[in-house]
């Protein structure tokens, strides 16, 4: 079924008592509630609608075991939910301003929940709760976040879990038309929700998208990428197809990547934009060195697999170290307008799977540490930044960000010691599977070997 964009766009819900009306002016029988677990996975209940008016204050209950599950919902050893403590439950509360419907399945809409305990408290390692207090500071220091989200990911063949062709087919408005009508459904279907996206395009492999979302607020911004992703897996399902955001699912070919387009807006104004416009603001050149300052330690949260090293490698977009440019896609921090309301950077490094509360918090932490402490960055690298080998290289194996991830106090103010020490364990129990994991190209090379 094609979806069509139409001039009755749903709007969010923005105060409770509307919540009814909704549910009846959209047909609503079925309310998906959700929450993002700590890799990036929409975890949640589906309930009747009439439950869901009955629980907006109460939420549901969901087992705190979903905060240490990995992508297979095996479990990881944590001090926060365990076999000795039982699990206890968890409540998820409905954000109401995130409640949309779901035009590719009528009837049913999705909610963005925050997480509480017994005492209706929030749970401090929830992603949600990291990215909100993130934006709290932001607003303590006078600024309004806005974020605008990119993500690239690959629409495969159902059986084969291949893409079709063998050209780049990058800005190709010819080569990729076969899969429009499946592109054309996200935008269209997106656009009936509300969710405003700016552009696609075919990228740099066979099968491969990019979508750009339009800047919104920070919080707006990571629960409009959750429900992006979701749309597009189930929206490419229907028409046959298997959508993957997965970081590097094909040796030979691009990775998929999340580029955070950033800006911080005070007194009705962009707070990184310059009169002239041929650089950015005092506070702007402040952000980027907090960047680029703790870039190194908080690449775990934007590159949790050992799978998303393999797409950091020279000459592959994605960057490989410390660096910052006017424009230029070799850098890891870009910084493609300076003038007026467009004002912006742009951080590269992350990958499309990633937690984007996550992802979201940490940079604008970062960033936000930058403009307190006053620091100042290097200077902007021009030309080809693979070759900039005066600048500190990103992690490049999983092992490596751990690391740098674990003697981060930085990272462990960020996320608070339980997020801290689930995230680690998390991506250690990623490299035991990995490191005992027989691949078919060991067993098409050492097979019939001596």
């Amino acid at each position: 079924m094609s979806g069509t964009a139409t001039a009755n766009r749903a709007e969010p819900v923005r105060a409770r008592e509307s919540a009814a009306r909704f549910v009846e002016r959209h047909g609503i029988h079925s309310v998906e509630l959700g929450t993002a677990d700590v890799n990036g996975g929409l975890r949640g209940k589906r309930v009747p609608a009439p439950v869901f008016l009955e629980t907006l204050d109460t939420g549901v209950a969901l087992s705190s075991a979903f905060f240490v599950f990995d992508v297979a919902a095996d479990l990881v050893d944590s001090t926060y939910a365990n076999f000795d403590n039982g699990f206890p439950d968890v409540r998820i509360v409905p954000d109401l301003a995130t409640l949309r419907p779901l035009p590719w399945r009528p009837g049913t809409a999705l909610v963005m929940c925050d997480c509480v305990d017994a005492e209706r408290n929030r749970i401090d390692l929830a992603p949600r709760q990291v990215l909100s207090r993130v934006v709290a500071l932001a607003r303590e220091l006078g600024y309004e976040p806005a974020i605008g989200p990119e993500l690239e990911f690959f629409l495969l063949d159902a059986a084969t879990r291949a893409p079709e062709g063998n050209r780049v087919p990058c800005y190709s408005l010819f080569e990729e038309s076969r899969l429009e009508p499946v592109v054309a459904d996200i935008r269209n279907h997106l656009g009936e929700a509300g969710i405003q996206l700016e552009a696609s395009n075919a990228e740099y492999a066979p099968g491969q998208f990019e979508v750009n979302i339009r800047h919104c607020g920070a919080m707006e911004a990571a629960d409009t990428t959750m429900m992006f992703r979701y749309a597009v897996k189930q929206i490419a399902a229907s028409h046959g197809l298997v959508a993957t955001f997965m970081a590097k699912p094909f040796s030979d070919l691009s990775g998929n990547g999340l580029h955070i387009h950033q800006s911080l807006w005070s007194d009705g104004g962009n707070a990184f934009a310059t009169e002239a416009g041929t650089e950015i603001s005092d506070a702007g050149r402040q952000y980027v060195a907090g960047l680029l300052d703790h870039i190194g330690a908080l690449t775990l949260l934007g590159a949790r697999t050992p799978n998303a090293y393999k797409r950091r490698v020279d000459l592959s977009f994605a960057p490989v170290n410390s660096t910052w440019g006017a424009d230029n896609r070799t850098v890891a921090i870009r910084v493609p307008d300076m003038a007026g309301a467009g004002a912006r950077v742009e951080q590269r490094d992350p990958v499309a799977d990633a937690n984007p509360y996550l992802v979201i918090a940490a940079q604008l932490a970062a960033g936000l540490d930058g403009i307190r402490r006053g620091l100042e960055p290097p200077p902007m690298t021009e030309g080809n930044a693979y070759d900039a080998v005066e600048r500190e290289r990103l992690p490049e194996t999983l092992e490596e960000a751990v690391a740098r991830f674990e003697h981060s106090e930085f990272a462990r103010g960020l996320c608070g010691d339980a997020l801290h020490e689930i995230v680690l364990s998390l991506a250690r129990h990623e490299l035991e599977l990995f490191g005992s994991a027989v691949t078919d190209w060991e067993r098409e090379r050492y097979l019939e070997g001596s």
